[in-house]
């Protein structure tokens, strides 16, 4: 990550009253990269903050729980593409099948 974006990002964190530890877990575990807009990231490092003081968990197991949660979304999303895709090819097979059938 290029020195700007880490500034920026530890001054995130220091907003949001994020120990510098919870940053470093979610560089560690992959939570947040370059590729994010600011507001991703503010979204994902607020989370981790809930986490950490709702549940009293650990800044790497909140980071941990936060990937978990980004992965575990970005799995469904692919699921639902997948499975509507699905759909559409079996239909127009069953269509053809019965069409072919019925003569």
């Amino acid at each position: 990550m290029p020195p700007t974006e880490l500034r920026r990002l530890r001054q995130l964190a220091r907003e949001m009253l994020l120990p510098a530890a919870a940053l470093q877990a979610a560089l560690e575990c992959g939570v947040l990269d370059d590729a994010q807009s600011l507001t991703e990231q503010a979204r994902l490092l607020r989370r981790m903050r809930r986490l950490m003081g709702d549940l009293g968990v650990g800044a790497p197991a909140a980071a941990l729980l936060v990937r978990m949660r980004r992965d575990l979304d970005r799995l469904q999303l692919e699921l639902a593409r997948v499975r509507r895709l699905e759909d559409q090819h079996l239909n127009d097979w069953r269509e053809g099948w019965w069409r072919e059938v019925d003569k």
